[in-house]
């Protein structure tokens, strides 16, 4: 038997995601028909009575050509983003050295984040979508409860370690 708890967290979860299909609901079948015109498929409608994307058969003495230009435009218009490759950045608060030690520090870590995260490909998900639908949403966020797995060497035995701590200073104080 699921806890009061769980049973309010699942209410809640319900709730969310009935609030995000009810707002989604009524661009979903422009954004069905932009995908298919850029995948090529020019005749396809909307059928309301299936809630589906339908192509109607061509009459028997029609022979149906499609020549897509949405799709060179819509490429072209994504090729205009990622012309220049999105760079992580942070800038020094100060003139500080410590304060640009700091930011150069950072900028290293964001760079490998963003390597290893695949955010290039992502971003490039996300433009390809805002281009289909008119709607590309990205979602950053800090999780200041998430512990990070720093690898430290013992000064004195040089045995290096895995330590999960909040940053590596705390891991290193801890090993002295």
């Amino acid at each position: 038997d699921p806890s009061d708890q769980d049973k309010a967290l699942v209410k809640e979860v319900e709730e969310c995601y009935d609030q995000w299909a009810r707002q989604r609901k009524p661009h979903e079948q422009q954004w069905f028909i932009n995908t298919a015109f850029f995948r090529g498929q020019q005749y396809a409608v909307w059928s309301e009575r299936d809630n589906r994307l339908v192509v109607p058969p061509a009459p028997r003495h029609r022979i149906r050509l499609t020549v897509n230009i949405i799709q060179p435009k819509v490429r072209a218009r994504t090729a205009k983003f990622l012309k220049n490759r999105p760079i992580p950045l942070v800038n020094p608060a100060t003139h500080d050295i410590e304060d640009i030690l700091d930011a150069r520090g950072s900028t290293k870590a964001l760079e490998f984040a963003w390597r290893k995260c695949q955010l290039e490909a992502k971003y490039r998900d996300a433009l390809s979508w805002a281009a289909m639908t008119d709607h590309g949403y990205w979602w950053f966020y800090w999780d200041e409860q998430a512990l990070g797995r720093v690898q430290v060497q013992d000064p004195l035995t040089k045995q290096k370690e895995i330590v999960t701590a909040f940053n590596a200073h705390e891991a290193y104080r801890d090993l002295r």
